[in-house]
């Protein structure tokens, strides 16, 4: 179905599953705020002060009520792992958060610096968005937003507000129960005329040494997966991304985009088909390359030994599970495999009998497919590793020149194999010796 750009066009209302300020429990109950008050009112030992209890009670029942929300589907800045645009999450990571069982216990500590990060983006957002606000009829934005709203609705459009708000609710999309949103801001463009338009405003923060390189043009590939999956959730037709750095007033940039139906398609595939085929039945996905390269980013054994020490590496030991049991379902289907083909060799040799003689046979199936049965010979001359040492022995003045046509190449074999108990045989007939 085509996305329709209209204005005022009827907006389908995604479901709302709770309001992120009266949360909801896990049991479906709306816990308002004052229930949240009623459960944070018990400090036993007094520790600190009342005040300051309540605030680390309340505050740490929404992030667990919120995160058990969170398990029911895909959010936002999820999707960029599943379609490859993530570095701070693998698929078998998020597989593990949506089932309830992280094996990576044996993890570092939090990274306090990327919780640093975390957190003071989060109290970045409401700077940007006033910012942006501001910004937007001081700086080049409002030429180039009305250009690009123009071309986009096929009529003439002036803009004589914005407006920024919060959104608080976390919502559930209609057609594709499994993707969530919570969106940072939404954002309102009032027109000329007084008809509104609504989208996206999704706020961001970056390094200062990296704003202009990343942001000038553009913005990061996963941020687009985001805003695409608020949009999709939200049925919003653009979007506004912002980032700021510092307070250099220069390192700030905004852009906006629109929504594309091919993009729609896209999140919808690859959310659904993790969902269902993995998450759903509770098997874990098959993305080696990227699993690998996230686990040994942050998990690997440090060691200048050539042995690597996986015994309290749980991403080693789970990927030693899935290989034992991957290669004996191959066995299984082998052993299928080669009854079926031995069977099928049979059969074409009481074909090849029926040429008697001749060089090829003409037939066809019951649904009129044509075949051809051809009998021919290939020969073929080979001069293997053998071959060469007796010709160097028979003819030693020969080696160099061999030498010189010979291409060496070195492939990499691995494999995996069970280690046989170890007995100690000198100890064993030590005790014996003592009994």
């Amino acid at each position: 179905m085509t996305h329709t750009f209209q204005i005022g066009r009827p907006r389908r209302i995604p479901n709302v599953i709770c309001d992120c300020a009266d949360l909801t429990a896990p049991d479906g109950h709306l816990y308002t705020q004052d229930e949240i008050d009623v459960k944070s009112i018990n400090n036993p030992d007094r520790s600190m002060s009342t005040i300051d209890w309540d605030n680390e009670k309340k505050n740490k029942f929404r992030k667990n009520v919120w995160e058990s929300i969170r398990t029911t589907g895909i959010g936002g800045s999820e999707t960029g792992v599943l379609l490859g645009d993530s570095h701070w999450q693998s698929k078998l990571d998020l597989y593990y958060n949506k089932i309830g069982q992280l094996p990576l216990q044996d993890a570092p500590e939090p990274d306090t610096a990327k919780q640093y990060l975390f957190d003071f983006g989060h109290k970045m957002e409401e700077f940007i968005a006033e910012q942006f606000s501001k910004r937007f009829f001081w700086d080049k934005y409002k030429e180039i937003f009305e250009t690009a709203f123009s071309e986009k609705y096929g009529e003439i459009i002036t803009v004589s507000k914005v407006e920024c708000f919060r959104d608080t609710n976390m919502y559930r999309c209609p057609e594709a129960p499994f993707l969530l949103a919570d969106f940072d801001f939404l954002i309102r463009f009032t027109l000329s005329d007084g008809r509104t338009l609504e989208g996206i405003f999704e706020c961001k923060t970056s390094s200062p040494y990296q704003i202009t390189e990343k942001w000038e043009k553009g913005f990061p590939s996963s941020y687009y997966d985001q805003v695409n999956h608020y949009m999709l959730v939200g049925d919003y037709d653009f979007f506004v991304i912002a980032c700021a750095a510092d307070n250099n007033y220069n390192n700030f940039y905004a852009h906006l985009g629109f929504r594309d139906e091919e993009m729609d398609k896209k999140i919808i595939d690859c959310t659904k088909a993790f969902w269902y085929n993995c998450v759903a039945v509770k098997k874990p996905p098959v993305d080696l390359t990227e699993d690998v390269q996230s686990a040994l980013l942050t998990y690997e054994p440090v060691t200048d030994s050539t042995v690597a020490d996986f015994t309290k590496f749980p991403y080693a030991r789970e990927q030693l599970r899935l290989y034992l049991e991957k290669r004996a379902e191959a066995a299984e289907h082998k052993k299928l495999f080669d009854a079926a083909a031995e069977e099928a060799e049979v059969f074409k040799s009481n074909l090849a009998r029926l040429l008697n003689g001749r060089e090829k046979g003409l037939l066809s199936t019951s649904e009129g497919t044509e075949y051809e049965v051809v009998h021919s010979v290939t020969s073929r001359t080979t001069f293997d590793a053998r071959q060469r040492a007796k010709l160097v022995k028979d003819r030693p003045d020969l080696k160099d020149v061999l030498e010189a046509y010979c291409v060496k190449t070195e492939t990499p074999k691995f494999s995996i194999k069970k280690v046989k108990p170890v007995t100690n045989k000198a100890n064993k007939k030590n005790t014996t010796q003592g009994a």
